[in-house]
């Protein structure tokens, strides 16, 4: 099924929303990562989410230097900290309904580790506004999902 205009109008009021509330400050913090058990391997794991970016964003977002890298693979294994030899798999364009990602080792963790890429082109944010519930299966229940996300990880699922 196509989605019409006016379920386009109610995915862009519900992104508006979604916008709206991550403006809200959460608060003062109770916990740091330090204090939680594997705290440190989800700061280590930041830093391949950040690397998803790629040479040319993370030089726009002023977390690289121009220069530093040329390519989308050397950023994230700079941001990773891993030798570029250590990313199995990855594809950083904009597709719909399949996501930027990377797989890689990381021997400081004794992990593989799979790094999916946000939105960053107009694909991804179409794979965003595809947000008609639909039904699945997770782990043995019947239940709906976000469309785009769910159609994202089956063709991702399907790469790796």
């Amino acid at each position: 099924a196509e989605m019409g205009f006016p379920d386009l109008g109610r995915s862009l009021a519900a992104l508006g929303r979604l916008q709206e509330l991550s403006q809200r400050s959460p608060g003062p913090a109770t916990t740091s990562l330090d204090e939680i058990d594997g705290g440190n391997d989800i700061q280590r794991f930041v830093w391949f989410a950040l690397g998803m970016h790629g040479h040319a964003g993370l030089k726009f977002l002023g977390a690289i230097r121009y220069g530093s890298v040329g390519t989308d693979l050397d950023a994230l294994a700079l941001c990773a900290s891993i030798p570029p030899a250590d990313v199995i798999l990855s594809d950083w364009r904009g597709q719909l309904h399949m996501p930027g990602f990377a797989l890689a080792l990381d021997a400081s963790t004794s992990s593989l580790v799979l790094a999916v890429r946000g939105s960053l082109w107009p694909e991804d944010f179409v794979t965003d506004l595809d947000c008609r519930p639909r039904a699945c299966n997770l782990a043995g229940c019947a239940v709906f999902a976000h469309s785009g996300m769910l159609s994202a990880a089956e063709n991702l699922s399907a790469r790796v």
